[in-house]
This record gives C-alpha cells, structure tokens and sequence, in this order.
C-alpha cells in the first residue's frame, strides 16, 4: 500500500486522539490558547456565546428533530438547558437540546439527573432486549457468524 493512502488503525477513538496531540503537540496547544483568550475576552465583555440558526438545525437533526430526553416528534421542540443557567449551565450550543414541552416544564431548573432520579417512570431511549450485562441471544447474526452457542 503506497504512504500516501496509508490509515493507521487505533484501538479506540481515545487512542487516536493521544497520537494526534503527542504528533501535533505546539499546534493543539496554540489553538487551545485561543480559544481559551476568546472565551475570557467574551465573558470579559460581557457577551454572551451566540448560537446561529444553522448550529441549532445541526443540533436538531442530531437528535432526528425529536425530544432528547423522551424521542417525541409530534409536538413543537424547544431549545432546553441542560444544566440550566440559574444553576450556572452556559447560554452556548453545548449546553442546548431539544425537548418537547412537557419535558422542558417538568424538568424545570433541575439537572437532567435531578429530573431523571425524582421521576417515576423514566422513559430512556434504550432497547428493551439489552440490559447491561445481558448475553446476546442466540438467534442474533452475530452468534451465528463465528459459530457461538448461547449457554
């Protein structure tokens, strides 16, 4: 294979990372410091992080133009806190997700796990047939391509 189409190929997305800045070592620390002089000179100022429609568009088709917290696409989504600015969370893309109105007014000026650890009935995006810890079943592809036999 010629240099010039050559990958390398790392365990993880952590891995890849630690090789990029130990190569590239001045380059990330110099954009580091700008974005850090930038940051202090806006909260300086007085400014606060802007956030553009076409940020918010990216952002809500990350999330399938749905809730984030329930997967409901039916009602009008709102541009919900995270961590909400009376509890110090910031006013910047980072912070933002889209709920749907019961969600947005039930969580209130709580943290997500505040809200999630006072509900009764949490209603997380996850698959039903996978618990952690579980084992696959054995009719999935996966068993049956290398040849495993559920126990």
């Amino acid at each position: 294979m010629p240099l010039s189409t050559a990958h390398r190929v790392y365990c993880s997305g952590r891995c890849s990372r630690r090789a990029y800045f130990e190569a590239n070592r001045e380059r990330v620390r110099a954009a580091k410091r700008r974005g850090n002089h930038q940051r202090r000179a806006m909260l300086a100022q007085g400014k606060r992080y802007t956030v553009t429609d076409r940020d918010l568009s990216r952002l809500w088709s990350r999330y399938e133009n749905g809730c984030a917290y329930c997967g409901e696409r039916s009602s009008p989504l709102h541009q919900e806190h995270v961590v909400p600015i009376s509890r110090g969370g910031a006013d910047g893309i980072g912070n933002l997700a889209p709920a749907c109105l019961n969600c947005n007014l039930v969580k209130g000026d709580r943290t997500v796990m505040e809200w999630r650890l006072g509900k009764k009935s949490p209603r997380y995006r996850t698959w039903p047939d996978r618990q952690v810890g579980s084992r696959l079943p054995a009719s999935t592809p996966h068993t049956s391509e290398v040849g495993l036999a559920a126990r």
